[in-house]
């Protein structure tokens, strides 16, 4: 799961250092002796490089590079093995895993059944902020004090285990490609593992993280001794921290970086010009929501739906994906992006997500006729380290003072790892920004994290027990089509609840120079920077 957020180093320094280890996997001979390393921007980690705690875009870009589990998901959306050579279903709550042979981790040390066995037990003894993704494993809701392996897990001898589930789980499978299920070697199992662990971790996947330089650049160089489907064919990524705004596509216009994946909207609006046929632009996994917590003043139960659907019909969604955000995003139609299998709304349902001021003045004052009149302010908060924010947030302050006649005006926060602790510990007034990028193509993965009662991410504490049941339902599917039928009734429900408001679907660009080649983007809207190529 990821709440979403969205930079130069020394680069005279950072390429000396490369060019001393003499790997290649440059498309050019005459670089043989030096590192071909991929120059490309990035976000500033919040949170430790571990696979139980990465949860930011930021943590999930670099984790999904050094970390490797059972199973990824590709370009095309389909799972594929990666360190297993087989995930048979025994019946529709075991799965037995196969290994592919004489694995090991980027240190030598050796990869087995138990590695995977223990890191899990581990992210969930430690209550690490994704424990909450092994929680249909037999044993996750034992007893809380005793911190005991979870029961459902089994090793069988050194490439074999076993995996039971306490109910039938559709999409368990394609679960397992978050970086939560990857396996840890020895030295991390350790009581107390080594003290910059976090930021020196050992790698199951197909780059190591050799340099991290705070607010500066991430370097990661290949990982000899990875060996599944996702072996790097460069020598690594060297990520520049950025703040969002035009430098990253200056600079790659410049030459100092090889590919981009953050566009201004000045940006995406002329960057197809700039590079032509060097670019994808792709609906992305992303939604942007206002949220609003359950408990705020004239927000809580029927008032609060009828607030709720007010302000979501008051906003020109239409407009302000074209003006302010020039392009680059598109209006929301519900809470699960289009790309995603089972995200299908009615025009009925998606009528509270379209302009309708007469509607919008309507439903407030029958909130104000039944349950008093509002007089409070509605400030609009959201990060300041993103300048997309600071657009939308003033165009949506602007339509709900017009259209409804209420006080609203945008309020910028602290950069992203602050504000989501506001947000969720300090509680803001009014509605606040917050978004989702799930991590495998599942409505599940948008819906249950986000609003069931007990959803890891339930950020507003938003309750329905219709929502939850139709939510069990679906995870006690014996197919994914079956369970998608209960996913569209929840979705439909949060649609007419509206916990949260819906704005828009970020669009995903990629740009690249000339000397670079075979870039794709994953279902997850990150590049594929192991398949990246670069004549050096």
């Amino acid at each position: 799961m990821q709440k979403t957020s969205t930079t130069l180093v020394a680069l005279g320094i950072a390429i000396s250092a490369l060019a001393t280890l003499g790997l290649s996997a440059c498309t050019s001979s005459a670089a043989s002796s030096q590192r071909c390393i991929i120059h490309a921007n990035g976000d500033e980690p919040g949170e430790a490089l571990l696979p139980g705690t990465s949860q930011s875009g930021a943590n999930l870009r670099v984790a999904k590079m050094i970390y490797s589990g059972l199973v990824y998901v590709d370009s095309s959306n389909k799972i594929r093995n990666d360190l297993a050579q087989e995930i048979k279903q025994i019946k529709p709550t075991l799965y037995r895993v196969t290994l592919r042979p004489n694995l090991v981790f980027s240190d030598g040390s050796p990869m087995t059944a138990t590695s995977f066995v223990d890191a899990w037990n581990k992210v969930v003894a430690e209550k690490n902020a994704n424990s909450y993704l092994l929680s249909p494993i037999v044993g996750y809701h034992d007893d809380a004090e005793a911190v005991t392996p979870l029961r459902g897990l089994k090793v069988e001898n050194p490439t074999t285990f076993t995996i039971e589930l306490e109910n039938p789980l559709s999409d368990f499978v394609m679960r397992l490609s978050h970086p939560a299920f990857s396996p840890l070697p020895a030295v991390a199992l350790e009581k107390k593992p080594p003290k910059n662990y976090a930021k020196q971790p050992v790698s199951s996947g197909p780059y190591v993280l050799e340099s991290w330089v705070t607010q500066h650049s991430l370097t990661l160089v290949k990982n000899p001794h990875y060996q599944g489907p996702r072996a790097a064919v460069n020598d690594g990524v060297q990520l520049s921290m950025y703040s969002r705004g035009t430098k990253p596509y200056e600079d790659l216009l410049a030459g100092d970086l090889d590919m981009v994946d953050a566009f201004s909207p000045t940006g995406f609006q002329n960057y197809r010009k700039d590079l032509g046929d060097r670019a994808i632009v792709q609906p992305s996994a992303s939604v942007i929501e206002l949220s609003i917590h359950a408990q705020t003043p004239h927000f809580t139960g029927e008032e609060g739906v009828l607030r709720r659907r007010a302000l979501s019909m008051a906003i020109d969604r239409e407009s302000i994906a074209r003006t302010e955000l020039g392009g680059s995003y598109a209006p929301a139609t519900g809470f699960v992006p289009p790309k995603v299998p089972g995200s299908n709304t009615s025009a009925k349902q998606r009528e509270v997500l379209s302009l309708n001021v007469k509607k919008a003045k309507e439903l407030w004052a029958q909130a104000d006729a039944t349950y008093g009149v509002f007089t409070d302010q509605v400030p609009v908060h959201f990060s300041f380290d993103i300048s997309d924010n600071q657009r939308w947030a003033t165009a949506v302050a602007d339509q709900l003072r017009r259209n409804l006649g209420i006080q609203s005006f945008p309020v910028a926060g602290a950069d992203f790892a602050r504000f989501r602790y506001d947000f969720r510990t300090v509680r803001f007034d009014g509605v606040y920004r917050t978004g989702w990028k799930a991590d495998y193509p599942s409505v599940r993965s948008y819906l249950e994290p986000n609003f069931a009662t007990d959803g890891a991410s339930n950020d507003t504490e938003y309750s329905n027990d219709q929502v939850d049941e139709l939510l069990k339902q679906a995870d006690k599917a014996t197919n994914p089509a079956a369970a998608v039928k209960d996913y569209e009734k929840a979705h439909g429900v949060l649609l007419e609840e509206l916990p949260a408001i819906p704005l828009f679907f970020p669009l995903e660009a990629v740009g690249w120079k000339a000397d670079v080649s075979n870039v794709s983007v994953d279902f997850d809207t990150y590049p594929n920077y192991s398949a990246i190529t670069k004549r050096c």
